[in-house]
């Protein structure tokens, strides 16, 4: 950052923000979910955009709400992440039921890609 005509560092200081992202994809792998995420959200104007594929490490770390749920495809969530924690606030249904619920879910696998936008 100039400041007066030299450069400063400023430390990276965390805040309990979250980007508002969209579910694109949801998969089963090997009993794992995997859950994928663009960010920030299509409907908002951004020149570039990250691919987010949430998952987990270990089968002990699914959480059972996401044994026993689907999680709903082309909604907008929230995603949040601290070194150590990533977790996404996601619409969850069971196949019975037609109302969703909205539930934050801790992932412990997070793979992360950019997307540029399309060359004209």
């Amino acid at each position: 950052v100039p400041s007066n005509g030299k450069w400063e560092t400023l430390d990276f200081k965390h805040d309990d923000a979250a980007v508002a992202c969209t579910v694109v994809k949801y998969e089963l792998a090997q009993s794992r979910p995997i859950v994928h995420l663009l960010c920030p959200d299509p409907r908002i104007y951004a020149p570039l955009r990250v691919h987010l594929a949430l998952s987990f490490n270990d089968l002990k770390e699914v959480p059972q709400i996401m044994k026993q749920m689907l999680v709903d495809v082309d909604t907008p969530v929230k995603f949040k992440s601290a070194l150590g924690d990533a977790r996404a606030q996601l619409s969850l249904h069971n196949t019975a039921q037609t109302r969703s619920q909205k539930e934050w879910v801790k992932f412990t696998k997070v793979n992360v890609a950019l997307v540029l936008p399309p060359e004209k």
